[in-house]
């Protein structure tokens, strides 16, 4: 039985008797969320099957007595539970005696619950292990860690000073807006993205140098 009680109706229960709080947790374990209603519809109750459930049967070994409530003795719980506000009678003369209550109380509740299995997604989502999203992944530059951790991943990246010194010599000695110069600037800009390029006299960075 799992139930998510409020605020106020935890302080409430610090003024009922123990044999009253388990009374009320099982009535509240049938409230509707929406109407805050417990025994109409699916949740239907009645004073004798409630006993049944609020029944104490001890453990083997234990010395402590079962307990389970007559139906004289269940309505005096309840009774006191009305007294503090946290249950209401609220059942038709046409539903005789049939047990039907209201938990005032439970508002906060009801309304706190969407956020908690919202907040248990989450929390399943972040422990499921999946890595979260990098922000080199949505266009933006990453830390130094990262970075690092790409070079290592591709090697080809690591290119000498001199070799980078030597290819913009070259393109400065070649004609600007010609084959040669625009073939030596895009292999430098490649090799600093990471891809593996031979050098400007590969077919195909000609190929590239002559679509422009």
């Amino acid at each position: 039985m799992r139930i998510l009680l409020s605020e106020r109706e935890q302080t409430l229960l610090d003024e009922v008797s123990p044999y009253a709080e388990r009374v009320f947790r099982h009535m509240r374990a049938c409230m509707d969320l929406k109407s805050r209603i417990a025994g109409r519809g699916a949740g239907k109750m009645s004073r004798a099957v409630l006993a049944i459930h609020c029944q104490y049967v001890p453990p083997r070994g234990s010395q402590r007595k079962a307990w389970k409530p007559s139906l004289r003795e269940l309505d005096v719980l309840i009774d006191e539970l009305i007294r503090v506000g946290l249950v209401r009678r609220c059942q038709m003369p046409s539903e005789g005696r049939q047990l039907v209550v209201f938990f005032p109380a439970a508002d906060a509740a009801a309304l706190s619950r969407p956020n908690e299995e919202r907040d248990m997604k989450r929390i399943e989502e972040r422990d499921s292990g999946d890595p979260p999203e990098s922000q080199a992944g949505r266009g933006f530059s990453g830390s130094g860690s990262v970075d690092e951790a790409d070079m290592s991943e591709h090697p080809e990246r690591d290119i000498s000073g001199s070799q980078l010194t030597t290819d913009r010599d070259t393109a400065r000695e070649g004609d600007a807006g010609g084959k040669g110069g625009l073939a030596v600037a895009l292999v430098i800009e490649a090799r600093k993205l990471g891809v593996a390029v031979a050098g400007s006299v590969h077919p195909e960075v000609q190929a590239w140098a002559a679509m422009g």
